[in-house]
């Protein structure tokens, strides 16, 4: 009897920590996505070399519930850009590329969501980052976000010297659809 107990708990022990294993295993690759999600500002200097952000970023361009806008330059020069906004799951996530000049010293390109009705209000969604190809990226993302943010529908790029919760020379600008 005695080793008839043994045994079913030498094989739970097997087969729990092999389930544990398993399971910790692929929590990872699902951790990594999430840290993807929740994260501000990811660098994403190597899309090719990095297999979840480019399947991540995918899933946002090609969503039937992406919205998006080519960002045209407001500063007469021929700054271009495209931007995405998804809001599903509750989530939202806000991903920019835009081809902009080599910034001074001190300066940081920063993505703004505004709303303009029925009064203006906007939020930062942080610094733009440099990739090897010389494009500048931004990727936002917000879990549990608040539906108060379905109106930010305009984007803007502002050209900062400060980076803070006021905008200062628009670049880029353009209204998500």
């Amino acid at each position: 009897m005695n080793k008839i107990i043994i045994s079913i708990v030498i094989a739970i022990t097997i087969f729990g920590g092999l389930y544990l294993f398993l399971n910790i295993n692929s929590s990872k690759t699902d951790l990594k996505k999430q840290e993807l999600i929740n994260q501000k500002n990811i660098p994403l200097e190597t899309t090719k070399e990095n297999p979840v952000v480019e399947e991540y970023l995918e899933q946002i361009i090609n969503n039937p519930l992406t919205k998006s806008t080519p960002l045209k330059d407001v500063t007469g020069n021929t700054s271009t850009g495209t931007a995405y906004i998804l809001r599903a799951n509750n989530s939202l996530t806000h991903y920019i590329e835009a081809t902009l000049p080599n910034l001074k010293e001190g300066h940081q390109y920063e993505g703004w969501l505004v709303k303009k009705t029925p009064s203006l209000k906007f939020f930062s969604t942080g610094t733009l980052l440099k990739n090897d190809k010389g494009d500048y990226i931004l990727r936002y993302g917000i879990d549990d976000f608040d539906n108060a943010t379905e109106d930010y529908n305009f984007v803007v790029v502002t050209e900062e010297t400060i980076i803070d919760e006021t905008p200062e020379v628009h670049i880029l600008e353009g209204t998500l659809k």
